[in-house]
């Protein structure tokens, strides 16, 4: 069954004001980036270096350090006091050429530190320089390496974003085929399954999606496949046409504005007709779930699939009805903070654009704690 959560698609209450500024800067510094199906993976790299990793802001308390996990670099990541009651295994989107260690970091180790477990995000291999199955083979290493350092499968959750959700349904299906034992659950979010940009969303959503256009799909064919169309049949590639028998409880999360929408839609329907448990899809009408909205609900939804801690709080949600420092109505202040935006955004100024985002963020956060 889909679960819809419904969201205001204008700026009222149901709608949250930090999901519409995200939306909003996505759709003007992130999208452009795929405006073409050539675009240099090094320029996109250059470009979230330089205006997405900055704005991370990780949980007061987080410990960050680097190591090796099944031979694969990781990040690891845990805040919060006491012993870890687990693993999360979680694998970063970037379209499999791109990763952002702080800004994935920070979401990581919040929602690490809301289900008392430590995190671990591998730097797998990206593409071009290492196109498929090297992320592939790198994400299956360090989940052995998570078994062979004592943790049991049971307390391991397997999760991720975008292409990092694509990676998490393959290392489920791949660990079947390999005899590994299965982890409790597996959580993807927006997670792009099927790349032939032969389903409907791939489609009609290329103007809604706030992050990725028509050019998007081309370009992870050119640079993770180096244009071997023939890739696109294998369930490595597109775990949506591979197996759904015996997996552990899964977890769909995807936006109805998104392109990747009919992934997450098609695999839970494949999943549900498998007996597989889970609690999703989950779709969210009118806003992209992403980074800092993510933790709170998707630690409910971790939750939910383990059936053992359910009765945990969700997510918070932002204030909605004033600024609390300028006493400016809420949807004027969104109104006039998008025109700013996107001025300096036509012209080229996203320097300008990042600090109204800012200064808007910093807003949120005083707000948040009235």
């Amino acid at each position: 069954m889909i679960r819809r959560r419904r969201y205001n698609r204008g700026m009222g209450p149901d709608r949250s004001v930090r999901s519409y500024f995200l939306n909003t800067a996505l759709r003007l510094f992130v999208k452009p980036q795929f405006k073409s199906d050539t675009k240099p993976p090094a320029e996109m790299r250059e470009f979230m270096q330089k205006y997405i990793e900055g704005r991370a802001k990780f949980p007061p308390g987080t410990r960050h350090w680097e190591d090796e996990l099944g031979g694969v670099p990781s990040h690891w990541f845990r805040a919060g006091s006491g012993d870890a009651r687990g693993a999360l295994l979680y694998l970063h989107g970037g379209a499999f050429v791109v990763e952002t260690p702080r800004a994935h970091g920070a979401f990581v180790s919040e929602l690490a530190a809301r289900c008392g477990m430590i995190a671990a995000m591998p730097s797998y291999r990206l593409a071009p320089e290492e196109p498929f199955p090297a992320a592939v083979e790198d994400v299956l290493a360090c989940y052995r390496g998570l078994l062979e350092l004592g943790y049991a499968p049971e307390d391991i959750i397997v999760a991720g974003d975008s292409a990092g959700g694509n990676l998490t349904l393959v290392l489920l299906q791949q660990a079947i085929k390999q005899g590994l034992p299965l982890p409790a659950a597996g959580v993807m979010l927006s997670p792009g399954m099927e790349l032939s940009g032969r389903l409907r969303s791939h489609n009609i959503n290329t103007f809604s999606d706030p992050m990725f256009n028509q050019y998007a799909l081309q370009q992870v064919i050119t640079h993770y496949l180096h244009d071997d169309l023939e890739l696109l049949k294998d369930e490595r590639v597109s775990p949506l046409r591979g197996d759904f028998e015996d997996l552990p409880p899964l977890c769909f999360v995807a936006s109805d504005i998104e392109i990747f929408r009919d992934c997450s839609v098609q695999a839970a329907s494949k999943a549900e007709k498998a007996g597989v448990l889970g609690v999703g899809p989950r779709i969210l009408l009118g806003r992209l779930y992403w980074h800092r909205e993510q933790p709170g609900a998707a630690r409910t939804m971790l939750e939910q699939a383990l059936a053992e801690r359910s009765d945990l709080p969700g997510a918070k949600n932002d204030l909605a009805y004033l600024l609390a420092d300028a006493g400016v109505e809420l949807d004027r202040a969104l109104v006039l903070a998008q025109d700013e935006i996107a001025g300096h955004a036509e012209v080229g100024n996203h320097g300008a654009a990042a600090g109204v985002l800012d200064r808007a963020d910093r807003v949120l956060d005083l707000a948040e704690r009235i």
